[in-house]
């Protein structure tokens, strides 16, 4: 597939001496060199230590894929997760999580670059890379191990093999195209929306209507060949094909997922009504799409002139009508910035060739000097507020406690108990990547916080013999977000207090589970 690509590429620069291929080779060393030296730091990431960096030890722990009913989500799309726990294996630890997002950023601005120059020229390309590498929010995934830089990174390459094809008519490239979308569906259940985007592009070339339905089974077979094996293994291992998406189809879990209403439900209305606030919110209310760092206001002002001026340039209509596919699926899902990645890519090439249209060349390098500046500043603001990089295993762990407050409660059980605890954590989800021994307590599942509480607030022996019926033989709280511990002779009874920094408790059951039963 990438030698499709590679044959099909245009002519590149005679003069890559130039002053323009100098200011850009010392710009993209710079910025590669401030990505590699983010993901350096230890994770940070809410979701990567949650879930995704635990989901890549469990798999190298077990050497296999197994159900994870500990974790938010015991079986998932986990395509991402499994090069990180490769990384694993080599040695990398996390940090090889975070170098694969840096990978995949870069690559995907190679992709822009060679995208957006087939339109205008060099300078359009590195304006295409600018626009996607100039976002703030682009910039932190790409070091952090959230999956959304590979999702982006199969998302941009999908449409990319998709619009060639439909420039070229070479049918090897709908086969390419349909695969990386099924790669992105086998990242995240978003990517599912990479297929109809892609087929949109594919169909958009003259052709019969027969050559046309040959073309869009072709992607469609091909997205399943990538896909498949992710859905057939989430039914074998969890009953559910899109596990635990559809319960009323499937069943219900204990690992209900994020709210996803019916189409005519009145919050499509209230979502559709949202529209026109909706990019300042990205750009200057974080707070209102899930507290990521913002998007560049170059990009999406980009976007809106590509839309603009669709209606009169036919060839900006291909990566904005396969971008609104994608789009379509927000009516019905939570807003969160970041998982407009996929389609930031699309977006910055349609923007980059809109520009191109009423901008000469040596405007168009000024611009994406500017456009490139956010991701460069918030880079740098970024190293600054992470601090000195951490070069010893004292300063990782010193580094971690300022971010996780029950971190040295855990490594005190580490230090003292090995591998040979269960661990039930109120409010300290984030935690989960960092104990040796077991961990449990998140807000869904089969040990929910409610459940917890509940116990709480019926005495010491209720919450003890739930916390025994769980196999945990330990309890951590944080004084900061609760729940309040019974105290007294009957809460003492059944629980000794092991730890106490100020900040977390813990306690081991008196009555602990017989190792037997583990």
């Amino acid at each position: 597939g990438a030698w499709t690509l590679w044959r099909q590429r245009s002519t590149w620069p005679r003069k890559p001496t130039s002053t323009f291929g100098r200011w850009l080779g010392a710009l993209g060393s710079l910025g590669a060199t401030l990505l590699v030296i983010t993901a350096l730091y230890p994770p940070t990431a809410f979701d990567g230590t949650m879930y995704h960096l635990p989901f890549a030890k469990a798999f190298v722990r077990a050497d296999a894929l197994p159900f994870l009913p500990d974790l938010r989500f015991p079986v998932f799309p986990q395509a991402t997760e499994v090069l990180y726990a490769l990384g694993m294996i080599l040695g990398g630890g996390e940090g090889a999580a975070h170098l694969l997002g840096v990978l995949a950023t870069a690559l995907t601005a190679a992709l822009l670059f060679e995208w957006g120059r087939e339109g205008f020229g060099v300078e359009t390309g590195a304006l295409a890379a600018a626009l996607w590498l100039g976002a703030p929010i682009v910039v932190y995934l790409a070091g952090t191990a959230y999956i959304e830089p590979m999702l982006g990174l199969l998302f941009t390459a999908a449409l990319l093999a998709a619009d060639r094809f439909r420039a070229s008519g070479h049918r090897g490239l709908v086969s390419l195209a349909g695969f990386l979308a099924g790669s992105a569906l086998g990242v995240k259940y978003l990517g599912l929306l990479a297929i109809p985007a892609a087929g949109l592009l594919v169909l958009s070339r003259r052709g019969s209507w027969k050559d046309r339905a040959k073309n869009l089974a072709a992607l469609s077979a091909f997205a399943l060949l990538a896909a498949g094996p992710w859905f057939a293994r989430n039914e074998v291992l969890g009953g559910n094909p899109v596990f635990p998406f559809l319960p009323g189809l499937f069943g219900a879990t204990p690992w209900g997922p994020v709210e996803i209403w019916n189409v005519a439900s009145p919050k499509t209305i209230e979502r559709l009504q949202e529209v026109p606030s909706l990019l300042w919110k990205l750009v200057f209310d974080r707070a209102k799409t899930g507290g990521m760092p913002p998007w560049s206001p170059f990009l999406l002002l980009g976007a809106l002139l590509a839309l603009t001026l669709s209606w009169k340039h036919s060839r900006l209509r291909g990566p904005l009508l396969a971008t609104f596919v994608y789009l379509s699926g927000f009516l019905v899902l939570p807003l969160d910035a970041r998982y407009l990645l996929a389609v930031a890519g699309p977006l910055a090439v349609a923007g980059a060739w809109a520009i191109s249209l009423l901008l000469p060349p040596r405007l168009r390098i000024t611009l994406a000097l500017l456009a490139v500046t956010p991701g460069f500043v918030y880079a740098l603001f970024h190293l600054h507020r992470l601090g000195p990089l951490p070069t010893t295993a004292v300063a990782r762990e010193s580094f971690l406690a300022e971010r996780y407050p029950a971190l040295p409660a855990i490594r005190f059980l580490d230090r003292s108990l090995g591998e040979r605890y269960t661990l039930y954590a109120f409010h300290a989800e984030d935690h989960t990547y960092f104990p040796r021994g077991g961990f449990l307590g998140d807000w869904n599942g089969t040990h929910p916080f409610s459940v917890a509480v509940a116990a709480v607030d019926q005495g010491a022996d209720q919450l003890a013999d739930l916390l025994a019926d769980w196999r945990v033989d330990h309890l951590l709280v944080r004084r900061d977000l609760g729940p309040p511990m019974p105290e007294g002779p009957a809460f003492d009874r059944r629980f000794e207090r092991v730890y106490d920094d100020g900040r977390v408790r813990v306690w081991r059951l008196r009555s602990p589970v017989s190792p037997a039963l583990r």
